[in-house]
């Protein structure tokens, strides 16, 4: 995952935040700590997009992504489930609320690529990511394979990409 953030960040035209574990905090439901809040903040103030790397439970990752010129908070879990598209949500709409303060954005829920198994989401959310900020990631006809050999293939693309970026 930090080779994808690190190569996308070549583009000049993201930032990526890691989000610590949403939090409850008691009456409010605030789920974000100030701090990342802070660095949200920032993050739109000086790039496009601003990926987040969301860790749920523990087991899996998830992305949010801050699309500043066209006003949307785009959410992606590759495993589509509902619990974890409400907290997706949840942190979204927190985001709204304290790091864009005065803005109007939309939320957009992506719900494809679907992950198949239960140990390759940080691929999908890579190529989320990639999506997001390049016309260069792989399409869907690089997508309609999902077997095991399918995200190999996917793993490469994204190694031979980070591989063959240069320094912008």
């Amino acid at each position: 995952m930090r080779a994808v953030a690190v190569s996308l960040s070549r583009f000049k035209n993201n930032q990526t935040v890691m989000l610590p574990p949403p939090t409850s905090d008691g009456q409010r439901g605030d789920i974000l700590q100030e701090k990342a809040i802070r660095s949200i903040a920032r993050a739109v103030a000086s790039r496009p997009f601003v990926l987040m790397l969301v860790n749920l439970g523990g087991v899996h990752w998830a992305g949010i992504v801050v699309d500043r010129d066209d006003k949307k908070v785009i959410t992606y879990d590759s495993l589509n489930g509902t619990k974890n598209r409400k907290k997706l949500k949840k942190l979204a709409e927190d985001i709204m609320k304290k790091a864009l303060q005065g803005e109007t954005y939309n939320e957009v829920d992506v719900t494809k690529p679907k992950q198949k198994d239960g140990n390759n989401c940080e691929v999908f959310v890579s190529l989320f990511f990639w999506r997001c900020v390049s016309a260069e990631a792989p399409s869907d006809v690089v997508l309609s394979d999902l077997s095991p050999s399918g995200i190999t293939k996917l793993r490469w693309a994204l190694l031979r990409a980070i591989l063959k970026m240069k320094q912008r």
